[in-house]
């Protein structure tokens, strides 16, 4: 069951050619895999606390990063969605230009996210998904030797906050600030490596024709891809382990 699902959800409705039962028995197939996932091992993306931290964050700074204590790295990404039958404005990204739903995640050096939230309306903004998500509180709450801290780092839609940087903003950037901001965009990108590798290994989640809000639970397909994107990670690594020479961890301690 769970070999079906992968590969019908693995591509494209046009290229699909599962004809072997009725579309209401595969949705009803699909549904059912992907909730006894999410119920099973949701939890790996509801939290950090079985993140190595100082690993993380070394393998940050190998990469030249000028701060130490960056162990991952935060953005909001907009998944395009079919236009709804109603509550279409409060969907509608006017900065992309597009009906769709946000989600918010922490991509770590070893290629696996650590953390998502969402769905939001596409219309959200950046830190709206940063307050709804509680994420600061949840850093702030992780138990850490006397004196020692760890942070995650954004661009420029974040403000800087305890547990939280992001970019000099400015005109008037001296060297310094601007050779920080250079260093620490060159690092940032796994974290938009990561929303790639899931529109890669699920192509159903970039066919937006496809994606009706009101009539599809895409919270959980959305969740579902990136659980089992950190499973395929755990597996045959990817771009952003590789980048830093981070191995992810087993897939049986994944698990765990």
């Amino acid at each position: 069951m769970m070999c079906f699902v992968w590969r019908n959800c693995s591509s494209s409705p046009k290229r699909s050619t599962l004809h072997c039962a009725s579309w209401w028995a595969l949705s009803e197939i699909t549904t059912f895999v992907v909730k006894h996932v999410i119920a099973n091992f949701g939890w790996r993306l509801d939290g950090l606390d079985r993140v190595d931290y100082g690993a993380c964050a070394a393998a940050v700074s190998a990469k030249g990063a000028p701060l130490p204590f960056v162990f991952g790295f935060i953005d909001g990404t907009l998944r395009p969605t079919c236009r709804p039958s109603i509550f279409q404005r409060a969907i509608y990204s006017g900065h992309k230009r597009v009906h769709g739903i946000k989600f918010q995640a922490v991509a770590t050096p070893n290629g696996l996210i650590a953390h998502l939230f969402g769905p939001m309306e596409g219309r959200k903004h950046d830190i709206s998904l940063l307050r709804a998500s509680n994420l600061l509180h949840v850093l702030s709450q992780l138990e850490f030797a006397p004196g020692q801290f760890w942070a995650v780092y954004g661009d420029q839609a974040y403000p800087k906050r305890p547990y939280l940087f992001s970019p000099f903003a400015g005109a008037m950037l001296t060297d310094d600030e601007e050779a920080f901001n250079a260093y620490m965009a060159s690092v940032r990108l796994c974290v938009e490596w990561s929303f790639g590798n899931i529109c890669q290994l699920w192509a159903f989640l970039d066919y937006k024709k496809n994606l009706k809000v009101l009539a599809q639970p895409l919270e959980l397909f959305y969740k579902f891809a990136a659980i089992l994107t950190n499973c395929n990670t755990c597996l045959y690594g990817n771009q952003t382990s590789k980048y830093f020479m981070m191995n992810p961890p087993s897939l049986q301690d994944y698990l765990a």
